[in-house]
């Protein structure tokens, strides 16, 4: 008797839950504890990466590591929230909703009246937009709220999943408005953000120096196929995830390392996701009796599109070429020697200049007075006596 489509979806459903900690994804989780815990002038980390490279993975981590390190403290006070996780909503208009991620994070913050916030009339957003350089009174409102929640919770840590909508969702159309709204925030509420989404983001951060002093990116990287190395390290993470299937036979992935990594461009959420699939198909034609043959047919027909492929492989390009740019010290004494040392090597024309030119007096830097009252430089000349008494030297 085969399996029931009910019996199928739990043993794929049991595979999805499984975490393999491998050295990419450890190497990130350390940095961003470190940046949240250890780096005082960071108010942004950015956790940037190719789709499908383990983020959402590596946010539930961040969340339950604090969690644990912070279980006593939150024992002792109920209210205590140490750190909250949202996504940033793709709005489908060009202006990004704000409205939406603060009441998302109210809600994860435990904030019992966020459900019931409502929006003003039409009429009073429009009075308030024109006074409050656009910002809504709804947006500004939640916001303030939001900060309140923060501080009364004492919440450490507000990750945004998916934050790419929220960076490039801007009326404006600059990543740099958007990162000082959530820089804001993060002064007033005392809270550290961390921003998970592609590598696109962390070109925001270079248009500001502000931006730029207070934040840091995490790259979470895939395993490469041209480093002997990386390919035996993913060839193990599939070997971990593959263990936890209930299958008889599975393809050899020594031999097939090839066909495993090019099918998943060396993202573990990618051929985690792809062994999922196979795994489900391959218990479809399964009895109860008998375990599951996974065969190379199965993968090849769960595998993503030749297209989709293509659109993350040139991601994944753009991505490596981006950080495979080093800067030299010299680069950097280069580039600090074309601001001017001083002042003074600006040199300001002479104030005579325009009288020796045309003949005609200079008012260059003279400060001028009131309309109607005389200046009292420079002074009238003096008559003489005979000025005086007669109204002309004879």
């Amino acid at each position: 008797m085969k399996l029931s489509n009910t019996e199928i979806k739990l043993a794929v459903d049991a595979f999805k839950s499984v975490t393999v900690v491998h050295s990419h994804q450890e190497d990130a989780l350390q940095l961003v504890l470190f940046m949240l815990e250890l780096s005082p002038n960071c108010a942004i980390v950015n956790l940037v990466g190719p789709t499908g490279v383990g983020k959402s993975l590596l946010q539930a981590r961040v969340v339950s590591t604090v969690l644990e390190d912070e279980r006593e403290a939150m024992q002792r006070d109920p209210d205590y929230v140490p750190i909250i996780r949202t996504h940033a909503l793709a709005s489908g208009h060009r202006q990004f909703d704000w409205k939406s991620l603060y009441r998302g994070a109210l809600t994860a913050v435990g904030d019992p009246f966020a459900a019931n916030r409502r929006a003003l009339s039409n009429a009073a957003e429009a009075t308030w937009r024109s006074v409050h350089t656009g910002e809504s009174r709804t947006a500004a409102e939640l916001r303030a709220s939001l900060e309140y929640e923060f501080k009364k919770r004492g919440t450490k840590v507000w990750i945004i999943d998916e934050a790419q909508h929220l960076v490039f969702g801007g009326r404006s159309g600059r990543a740099g408005d958007q990162f000082d709204v959530l820089k804001s925030i993060a002064q007033n509420a005392d809270v550290k953000l961390v921003l998970a989404g592609p590598h696109e983001m962390e070109a925001g951060l270079a248009s500001s120096g502000q931006l730029a002093r207070r934040s840091a990116t995490v790259h979470l990287r895939r395993y490469k196929g041209d480093e002997a190395h990386q390919l035996r390290m993913f060839a193990k993470v599939v070997k971990t995830l593959v263990s936890h299937m209930k299958v008889q036979g599975f393809p050899s992935i020594t031999e097939n390392i090839g066909f495993f990594h090019s099918g998943c461009a060396g993202c573990i959420g990618i051929m985690k996701d792809w062994l999922a699939k196979a795994y489900g198909l391959a218990l479809r034609g399964q009895s109860e009796t008998e375990p599951a043959m996974l065969t190379l047919n199965h993968l090849r027909e769960t595998r993503l599109a030749i297209d989709a492929m293509t659109s993350i492989v040139n991601d994944i390009r753009l991505e490596e070429e981006d950080l495979a740019r080093t800067s030299s010290d010299q680069d950097f004494e280069n580039l600090v020697a074309r601001v001017p040392r001083s002042s003074t090597n600006r040199r300001l024309p002479s104030s005579n200049a325009s009288s020796e030119a045309t003949g005609t007096p200079s008012h260059a830097g003279r400060r001028l007075g009131r309309v109607g009252i005389r200046s009292p430089a420079p002074r009238d000349p003096v008559p003489t006596l005979e000025t005086a008494a007669y109204g002309s030297k004879v």
